[in-house]
Order: structure tokens, then C-alpha cells, then sequence
């Protein structure tokens, strides 16, 4: 412990010599003042609840409206932002009191509400781009970043069924033919004789390479779900179909396959999807389907033998996966996708016999899984994926949240934060540092202890809290809307460019200084917490903020915490790589 002498005081402030003894990283500041006989302390307020602990002497004690006096032995507690004097008018003997302050919920509601926030379960996040639609992949991108930020344990894993890996093709094969085989000894895939198209020679037509129009909505579209409604086509309800490669008429004929049994399902389905959380197209696209009644699906064909890709049990039969034909949803896409989600979780060459025991791990109970798609795959994800789970395992957890194309518009446009404007975004943050490198020039280039507030500091400080709050829910599962979410972003970063244009007319000298400083230090925390709330959105030019501010850690429980007085700010590193890879290193 250390010894240390009450009233050798070293600084001066707001017109009181003092005597700081806080420890460093301790969470109140303590001071002992002393107000000379006949002199008063500057009038001034601060974001810190303070208490005057009267030790000897007598004063006067106003909060702008009311005056009392306070002796030794007293005490007083002044709130936030509430303007305050001490005086002391009793002739010859100092007044000496002790100065305790401390931020209180203004410090510790945001880290509050990070760490008590939504559901902050393990979560996996499983994305499957359609038709070379990448915005799926994005949005899962940032939900993973943002989750990452709180401190959640996830996994971001991304389809592959456009692209398998070539190390990954004898396991993913193994794991198809094992859950083909597990449905037909269940029961769950059987072989009917039902409609299918031939072409003009006799020879099968596969669903998909088969146009016509959608008997629902009226569209050009393919069998078995339309392109544009998503409802169920069965190939004998398609209006004048013809062969999608040439454009001749085809014919309808009895072939026998082997058919998922989708139908039986359904009820069961109806209760799942109302336990998922999804937007309202996707639940009302969902619905439609098992209000219109689900059809089972084919997930074989029969093909000539030299092709060479047959189904396990049976013979003149392929699945559908072979590379020259585009694949129905179940064989191809529901089982591709299984896959990948099986795959996070388990070592390669090491897959279980049975696929459900291949799938426990990722798709674990206590897990939040959370799927990102595009309008078109609706029904695989809200129906299919979950009816082929429950088939195979109904002990697997379903997918809860579903985030549905969160970065395009209602014409599929992709509206992708930092891409388009990305320039622009680079020229706002830096002309934003340079600003606050201005605001902080006069105190050596170092964030200052705040000091007094105006009304507009209050205001602004109230603001940044206001968007830490709204950004904890836009970027989490249960409302994720990145878009609105970059948008607040911008606003904000528009805002503070012109918070530190007013708060340069402070000076810093005279009465202003005291405001000057409060105004530098909220000046340099706008910033540091937009490289902390804009990561998960733009994560290089966050990047570059951090480092400009040393110690910056992409934690978003730090992202209204002020920063330490003395803070250096380097702000050429903002918008420059080089020179940020520089200062890290």
C-alpha cells in the first residue's frame, strides 16, 4: 500500500487545486479539492455523477437553480450534465473536500446491453448463393462478423454445391449415397410410376430442362417449383411445355422413379415453419406451398446404362447429381446442402455410417442455426431442408432464423454496404480524421479528459448511445437488416462531420476550454466507435480507424466507452493500407 500526504495538491481544475488519488483502471475517480476563502469553483457540469465530500470548511453549493450551504460532515451528489459551484465564504479557513465521480449507467448500459442482448447461443451460419447471387454470402458474412464482435462462438459456412471441392468429392458422394439409401430403408423414397416428359425420340426429359408456363402465377418457368411464385409445378400441370434446349414440343409419359415422399410430411412441416423466424415474404411463399398442398419429389430418373452414375439399390436409376444436367431440389440441392452443413463439424475421411450421426454436431439443439438465402431456394430452406432432416433424424435441430436476400431490394438489386460508393466512403472517413485531428491538435494531438458539456455534446453523446442500441439488434439474427443498419452508419458519420465542425468555433482558451475539451473527446470516441460499430459492414475501412486510435480493440462492448485521456490519434493511417500495416507493425 502506499502512503500518501492529503493536501499536496499538483493539479489545478476548474479553478480548485487538487489532488487526484484514484488508482489507475479504477472505476470512480476520487480528487481532494481545496477552495481558497473567498474564491469558488468555475461553473461547469459533466457526463460523471459526482459527490462533494465536505472534509473541513464551509461553502455555499449551487446547482444553477438553488443554493445551500454545506459544512463538514456533509456531503452532496450532483446528477449528469447538471451545472455546479462550490464556494466558500467563510473568510480566512480553507474549504477541503474530496471529490468521488463516476460514470455510472452512462458507461455501463451499451456493455449491458451487448452482453444481455438477444440469444447469444453458438450459432452457425449456413449460406447458399442461387444462380451466382453472392448476397447471401455477404449477408452471412457480416451476421458472422457482428456475432464475432459480441464474443459468440460461430461458424460461417458457405455452400459449395456450385463448386465442390475436389478433396471433397469422395466424401460428399459417400454421404449421398448413405442418406439415399437410409430413405428407402425407412421407407421415405419409393418408386411410382408417375408423368414425365420425353422428347420427340422417346427419351426422358429431365424436370429442368423443360419450359412452359407456371399454371399459378402465368410465368415462363420449370418444374418441380416455379421461378417467379415458387409454387409446386408437377410436370403435368405445366402449360405447353416444351424442351428446353431446342424449343420442341415434348410429350408426356408414364416413367417409373423413385420419389421423396414430401407429401406424408406436410402436416408435421406446418408446425415447423411457424417456429422459424423469417421475413414475411418467405413465410407467406412457405405457407402458400402447404396451403396449395406439397406433391412429392422425384429425386431419380432413368438414364442409359453407360452413363455410369446409378442409384445404390437399384438398377437403370441415377440420382440427380450428374454434372451435364441441372439437378431437381431434393438429390441434388437438399442433400448438397446437408452436406455442407455435415462437413463444418467433422474432420475429413472420418464420416460417420449414419448421416444422422454425421449432422448431430451442426445441427445440435443447443445451436441457433440461422440460414441465408435468395427468394428463390424459399422452398427448399422453409420446406425441403427441414422435411429431409426430420426424416433422417428428428431429433436435429431445424433451421430457426431465415435471413432472405437482406441486401437486395424488392427488384433483386444488391445494394452491398462499401461497394458501389466504396470511394466515397473512403473520402468521408478521411476528411471525418481530419476533423478530429484538428479538434485534437491543440491538446499535443491527444484525446482530452472531458470537461464541461453544452446542450449539443449532450445531445450527440445521447445520439451515439441511440445507434450502439439500434445496431445490437440490426446486426444479430433476430433482426438482422443490414441495409437500414449502414444506413444509420452513414447518417451518424455525416452528423459527426458536422458536430466537429461546431465544436472547432469553441477555441481553446478563455471560458470556452473547459466545452473545448468535452467537444475534442467526443470528437475522437464518435470516431473510434464507428470502427467498431461499422466492422461487421465495412470491415477494412474499420479496420483503418482502429488503428489510428492505439489499443482499439473491435469488441462491441467498447464502443461508447471513452477513450483514455492521453490517447495519441494517428489519423493518416485512415484510408491509407500501407500506412496502417505501418503502424501495426
Amino acid at each position: 500500500m502506499d502512503i500518501f500526504a492529503f493536501y499536496e495538491y499538483d493539479i489545478e481544475a476548474y479553478d480548485l487545486r487538487c489532488h487526484p488519488f484514484a488508482p489507475a483502471g479504477a472505476p470512480a475517480g476520487a480528487v481532494v479539492c481545496e477552495v481558497a476563502p473567498g474564491q469558488a469553483s468555475r461553473i461547469h457540469n459533466h457526463a460523471e455523477t459526482e459527490a462533494f465530500l465536505v472534509l473541513e470548511g464551509e461553502g455555499i453549493v449551487t446547482d444553477g437553480v438553488t443554493r445551500k450551504p454545506i459544512r463538514a460532515g456533509q456531503g452532496v451528489v450532483f446528477a449528469p450534465f447538471v451545472n455546479h459551484i462550490i464556494e466558500n465564504r467563510a473568510g480566512a479557513a480553507p474549504l477541503r473536500l474530496i471529490s468521488i465521480y463516476w460514470m455510472g449507467d452512462l458507461a455501463t448500459r451499451h456493455r449491458e446491453q451487448v452482453q444481455t442482448g438477444p440469444d447469444l447461443r453458438d450459432t452457425l451460419i449456413y449460406s447458399a448463393a442461387s444462380r451466382g447471387d453472392q448476397n447471401p454470402h455477404q449477408s452471412g458474412a457480416i451476421l458472422h462478423r457482428a456475432l464475432d464482435q459480441r464474443g459468440v462462438a460461430c461458424l460461417h459456412v458457405r455452400a459449395s454445391d456450385d463448386a465442390p471441392d475436389v478433396d471433397d468429392r469422395a466424401d460428399r458422394a459417400a454421404f449421398r449415397d448413405m442418406v439415399i439409401a437410409q430413405l428407402m430403408r425407412d421407407g421415405h423414397v419409393v418408386t411410382r410410376t408417375a408423368p414425365a416428359f420425353i422428347d420427340a425420340t422417346g427419351r426422358f426429359l429431365h424436370e429442368t430442362h423443360v419450359r412452359g408456363t407456371c399454371p399459378h402465377c402465368g410465368c415462363e418457368t420449370s418444374a418441380p417449383f416455379c421461378e417467379t411464385c415458387r409454387m409446386p409445378v408437377a410436370c403435368d400441370t405445366l402449360i405447353d411445355p416444351r424442351n428446353g434446349r431446342d424449343g420442341t414440343p415434348v410429350e408426356i409419359a408414364p416413367v417409373a422413379r423413385r420419389f421423396f415422399r414430401l407429401a406424408e410430411i406436410a402436416p408435421r412441416l406446418d408446425t415447423v415453419i411457424k417456429q422459424m423466424q423469417m421475413p414475411a415474404r418467405a413465410y407467406a411463399c412457405a405457407q402458400a406451398i402447404l396451403d396449395h398442398g406439397l406433391h412429392d419429389i422425384p429425386c431419380s430418373y432413368p438414364v442409359p446404362a453407360e452413363t455410369g452414375i446409378q442409384v445404390p439399390g437399384y438398377a437403370g436409376q441415377a440420382a440427380d447429381t450428374p454434372a451435364d444436367t441441372l439437378a431437381d431440389p431434393l438429390a441434388e440441392r437438399c442433400i448438397g446442402h446437408l452436406w455442407d452443413i455435415a462437413r463444418a463439424t467433422i474432420a475429413q475421411g472420418s464420416l460417420p455410417a449414419v448421416p444422422g450421426e454425421a449432422l448431430s454436431r451442426a445441427c445440435d439443439p443447443d445451436r441457433m442455426l440461422v440460414h441465408c438465402y435468395g427468394h428463390a431456394d424459399i422452398a427448399i430452406h422453409t420446406l425441403l431442408l427441414p422435411a429431409l432432416l426430420g426424416a433422417l433424424d428428428p431429433a436435429l435441430a431445424m433451421p430457426r432464423q431465415h435471413l432472405v436476400t437482406p441486401l437486395s431490394d424488392g427488384s433483386g438489386a444488391s445494394h452491398a454496404p462499401g461497394t458501389a460508393s466504396d470511394p466515397l466512403i473512403g473520402q468521408m472517413l478521411q476528411r471525418w480524421g481530419e476533423d478530429v485531428a484538428a479538434l485534437l491538435a491543440p491538446h499535443g494531438g491527444t484525446v482530452p479528459e472531458p470537461g464541461a458539456w453544452l446542450t449539443d455534446q449532450q445531445a450527440w453523446l445521447a445520439q451515439l448511445h441511440d445507434l450502439a442500441g439500434r445496431l445490437d439488434r440490426l446486426l444479430t439474427p433476430e433482426a438482422f437488416d443490414p441495409q437500414i443498419a449502414w444506413r444509420n452508419l452513414t447518417d451518424f458519420a455525416q452528423d459527426s462531420i458536422r458536430f466537429c465542425q461546431a465544436q472547432r468555433q469553441l477555441g481553446t482558451s478563455g471560458p470556452a476550454r473547459d466545452y473545448a475539451r468535452t467537444g475534442a473527446a467526443l470528437a475522437a470516441l464518435g470516431l473510434k466507435a464507428f470502427g467498431i460499430l461499422a466492422a461487421p459492414l465495412l470491415p477494412d475501412h474499420a479496420a483503418g480507424i482502429r488503428a489510428a486510435f492505439p489499443d482499439s480493440r473491435n469488441d462491441a462492448r467498447d464502443a461508447v466507452v471513452f477513450l483514455p485521456a492521453g490517447t495519441v490519434f494517428r489519423h493518416e493511417v485512415i484510408g491509407n493500407a500501407e500506412r496502417r500495416q505501418a503502424a501495426n507493425a
